[in-house]
């Protein structure tokens, strides 16, 4: 039987517990742009506390998906005590917070208090990776944050130097990925001649790409333009001190800039795609302006956008497209998909769960409906799965009852019979069940995975359920 003291521990554990889930959707559901920089504060303060109470009501219990992820960590010979439910939301609630009142005090222009937060928040991060098993693409998200804070308050220098240090991370950990693509675009645009487009961009700060080091820091200093951007005509000229600095930054990157768009010429011959002009290219770059558009034309833009890692701006394309055309599901479907890349996980799964209710069980009135309510429902899924974020937003209906979710998955798979996710999805669906049949579902989805790192992932959880199968026969 429990003792007094135990009650009392339990007791106020559960009411702990309620607070961070409170606190935790107050801190989400903010309006940094309307609300008071005291309100940001006291989330952040409220946080904190929460966080030094962590060690003394800390139940260790982790959530089932967790459990699951040790096991297969195991295997692999990684770390594999899992993060309980109270570490996942006092860390993010901490994180969120913080992200809050450096973006309040960054609207402010209170740029040095804005970046002891973000320094803060990076920190945290790398502290997140080792405790509850936060994604490399989180850590690189905040870098680039913190450099873009710099390069708002003038520091160019230090901008350039936390961009490069998040590229190199970028090229370790996760390379090709969206958030890399981010980054070294962000870079590039910093590091702009500095032309104003036809719709008004500002002039960028002039400076040189490797050491960061400009005229305006040092009168002394004289640029020098890369010969081949200049003989292709690029929108974006690379500058340099010194021959070491060109040599150095041509061996770290630059090549690769020059390889990805000799890359997309060819696509483009192929294709019999016409680049991009210099209007499209300046509405691109404008990250507030969003032009008077058609639906079409407006999708066309939004997934320019996605090429380019400017999420920001895709999602003003996307929701202009929304008003226009309130019951296509085609831009819910692409707003979800930024939301989910902005890492604005609880909105992505409400605008992925539109795009479901408007293609329905009624004939589809768009074309590839039926497409779009599939790869919705496997990335609702594949969000609660694999997201500790997603811990604390409520799952849809079909996914509390496992019947109705083993239904969707097979529907999905059905549609979409050439989606990784959705065999993943019917794969986990079938663990408990049929382990058979979900080993075959992960070796389909490893089989139609065009990614390499997915090819692997889907493959380790077939491992994974085939050692499960072993140890239960």
């Amino acid at each position: 039987s429990s003792t007094p003291t135990t009650m009392s521990v339990n007791r106020e554990r559960e009411q702990y517990r309620q607070h961070l889930k409170s606190l935790i959707q107050k801190v989400k559901t903010t309006d940094v742009n309307n609300c008071s920089l005291e309100k940001c504060q006291k989330h952040l303060k409220e946080a904190k506390q929460c966080m030094d109470l962590l060690p003394r009501l800390d139940d260790g219990k982790p959530l089932p998906q967790h459990v699951e992820a040790a096991q297969f960590r195991r295997l692999l010979g990684l770390d594999h005590v899992p993060p309980s439910e109270l570490q996942i939301l006092a860390w993010n609630t901490l994180k969120l917070a913080r992200l809050n009142l450096a973006e309040k005090l960054e609207g402010q222009k209170k740029f040095e208090e804005a970046l002891t937060h973000y320094h803060d928040m990076v920190e945290q991060g790398k502290q997140m990776r080792k405790v509850v098993w936060e994604p490399e693409s989180e850590l690189h998200t905040l870098i680039n944050n913190l450099a873009l804070c710099y390069k708002r308050g003038g520091k160019f220098e230090q901008a350039i130097e936390w961009y490069q240090k998040g590229l190199d991370m970028c090229a370790q950990e996760d390379p090709g990925s969206t958030m890399e693509r981010m980054i070294r675009d962000n870079l590039d645009t910093m590091l702009n001649t500095g032309k104003a487009g036809p719709v008004g961009q500002t002039t960028a700060k002039r400076c040189c790409w490797n050491c960061g080091v400009s005229p305006n820091s040092n009168p002394s200093v004289k640029l020098l333009c890369c010969a081949r951007c200049k003989e292709l005509k690029l929108a974006v000229y690379a500058y340099y001190c010194s021959a070491e600095c060109q040599r150095e930054d041509w061996k770290r990157r630059h090549k690769l800039y020059h390889q990805e768009i000799k890359d997309a010429k060819k696509t483009a011959v192929r294709n019999n795609f016409q680049p991009l002009s210099e209007e499209t290219q300046a509405v691109l770059n404008d990250p507030d302006y969003v032009p008077d558009s058609d639906y079409a034309s407006l999708l066309s833009l939004s997934a320019q956008c996605t090429e380019q890692g400017k999420h920001h701006k895709e999602k003003k394309l996307l929701k202009k497209a929304i008003k226009m055309e309130p019951n296509n599901p085609v831009a819910h479907h692409n707003l979800a998909i930024c939301l989910s890349n902005s890492h604005e996980y609880e909105e992505s799964v409400k605008e992925f769960s539109n795009a479901m209710r408007l293609v329905g069980a009624k004939p589809p009135k768009y074309a590839n409906a039926n497409e779009i309510w599939a790869r919705s429902a496997a990335s609702i899924f594949a969000m609660f799965t694999r997201r500790s974020e997603c811990s604390c937003i409520q799952k849809p209906i079909w996914m509390t009852d496992h019947k109705e979710l083993e239904l969707v998955a097979k529907r999905v798979v059905e549609v979409v019979p050439s989606f990784n996710e959705g065999w993943a999805m019917l794969g986990a669906t079938l663990e408990d069940v049929n382990p058979e049949r979900a080993i075959e579902c992960y070796e389909r989805a490893a089989l139609v995975s065009e990614i390499d790192s997915n090819v692997t992932r889907f493959q380790q959880e077939a491992v994974r359920v085939r050692s499960k199968l072993l140890q239960v026969n």
